[in-house]
């Protein structure tokens, strides 16, 4: 339900504000986790990491950052989590692509890229999973949120740069 928030404000905003908005996102969701805030149990954390993600996938067709939050902030095994997360993706990819048809934000050159990086995005996975299986679980959770990092760091200073 988040999706058509998020389209609509990929049509709204400059690129440049879309990488802010979603950099202080991440950094919100990366303080929860260094804090280690454990979510409760139940519909309502995860109803809300559903809506965030949903919104962050309309606007930057990146999902990711509230649901790894979210699976992260649970109480559970490391392969829980990356299986959830690889379905999540998956499931959150395909519902995105009629509104950015709708919207006219996919046309056949970018429908070329995507199959062109299909085999880029297989062995990605592959090798992470590999990486995977040699962390443990401490290991995955200080990956992840590192990389929760990389991501607000690298859209925060791409769009702070635009105004300075």
């Amino acid at each position: 339900m988040g999706t058509p928030v998020g389209i609509w404000g990929l049509t709204q905003l400059s690129p440049d504000a879309m990488r802010i908005v979603l950099a202080l996102v991440v950094i919100a969701g990366l303080t929860a986790l260094l804090a280690k805030i454990e979510l409760p149990p139940g519909r309502n954390p995860a109803i809300a990491a559903g809506l965030l993600s949903g919104v962050f996938s309309g606007l930057a067709a990146m999902p990711g950052p509230p649901a790894i939050a979210y699976f992260l902030g649970r109480s559970q095994a490391a392969v829980i989590t990356r299986a959830s997360l690889m379905v999540f993706f998956f499931i959150t990819s395909l519902m995105a692509l009629p509104g950015l048809i709708v919207a006219d934000q996919l046309d056949r050159d970018i429908a070329l890229l995507a199959v062109t990086a299909l085999p880029a995005l297989l062995v990605g996975t592959w090798a992470g999973g590999q990486v995977f299986s040699r962390l443990g679980e401490s290991g995955y959770r200080k990956a992840a949120i590192a990389l929760l990092a990389l991501t607000a760091v690298a859209s925060g200073i791409r769009g702070v740069s635009a105004y300075i």
